[in-house]
């Protein structure tokens, strides 16, 4: 059916002005809400403490922090993160804070330039006594850790230092580290800190806008 040049121009005419419509009310909500944006500082203190409470109860800010607290665990381990890989436990939350464990953690070499660190570690000069050709050890969430040195010589000297080394840098970790690392980050002012790093604005109600 053949369409009159004047009801298409009606058409058109009023589609023309449903579009301009929606438009000036898009520009009236997008400016009502800059006009209305505030940083953290300028909320009232209720809302900021809902706001704290609630990035902190959140998956996001969690996975942030464990992800930070993981890159801190290689800087203080007594081994290249190369060597090793490790997995946390499920955070347990008391506070507001997760509490998390080292629920695995294990690592391998077998070249003889990574030997030199186990070497430096127990603090002996096992080059000359010791013709190595595999180092692994493993610790497991029920507090056992297991170190296996393949060589042609008797190894349960060396085994024995590096088991030391590991169960006290694992025990330093789930006692002390972790959880200063984590109340840190978990602090007030660490979570202030991050809104103020990246810029973050509110609505007045505290709804993260940008």
């Amino acid at each position: 059916m053949d369409v009159s040049p004047f009801l298409l121009s009606v058409f058109v005419f009023l589609l023309y002005n449903i579009y301009r419509s929606l438009r000036l009310l898009v520009e009236r909500k997008v400016s009502f809400i800059m006009e209305n944006l505030v940083s953290f500082s300028e909320l009232s203190p209720e809302v900021q403490r809902r706001v704290l409470d609630s990035i902190k109860a959140g998956i996001f800010y969690y996975r942030r922090s464990r992800d930070m607290v993981r890159e801190k665990v290689f800087e203080n381990a007594p081994l290249s993160q190369r060597l090793f890989d490790f997995a946390f436990s499920e955070p347990r939350f008391v506070n507001g804070v997760p509490h998390v464990h080292v629920r695995h953690l294990k690592g391998s070499m077998t070249a003889r330039s990574d030997y030199r660190e186990i070497y430096d570690l127990v603090g002996g000069d096992w080059r000359k006594s010791l013709d190595v050709r595999g180092i692994e050890f493993e610790f497991r969430e029920n507090g056992r850790v297991e170190v296996s040195v393949r060589c042609s010589n008797d190894a349960k000297e060396i085994e024995k230092q590096v088991f030391e080394v590991f169960e006290k840098f694992i025990d330093e970790l789930n006692n002390e580290f972790l959880p200063k690392w984590f109340e840190e980050l978990y602090s007030d002012q660490c979570v202030v800190d991050y809104f103020n790093e990246f810029d973050t604005v509110f609505l007045e109600n505290g709804a993260i806008a940008g």
